[in-house]
C-alpha cells in the first residue's frame, strides 16, 4: 500500500511513459526542480508537487487544480 499524497518512482514512470531508470536517473536526481522525500530506503514524491512539475515542464493539462 502506498503512502497516501505521495507518488512512487514507478507510478511517475507509468504517467510519463519512461523508465523506472529513467525516473531515477534524471527525474529524481539533484537539480530537477522536483522535491523528493524519503520513506525508508525509498524515494517518493508529493503527488501535488509532482503535477505542478509535470505540467510546468510538459505542458500538458493533466494533475490536480488542473
Amino acid at each position: 500500500m502506498e503512502e497516501p499524497g505521495y507518488i512512487t518512482p514507478a507510478e511517475i514512470a507509468r504517467i510519463m511513459g519512461v523508465s523506472r531508470g529513467t525516473v531515477y536517473g534524471r527525474i529524481l536526481a539533484p537539480g530537477s526542480g522536483l522535491p523528493v522525500h524519503r520513506l525508508g530506503r525509498r524515494r517518493v514524491v508529493s503527488r501535488r508537487a509532482f503535477f505542478r512539475w509535470f505540467d510546468g515542464n510538459h505542458g500538458h493539462g493533466q494533475g490536480a487544480g488542473s
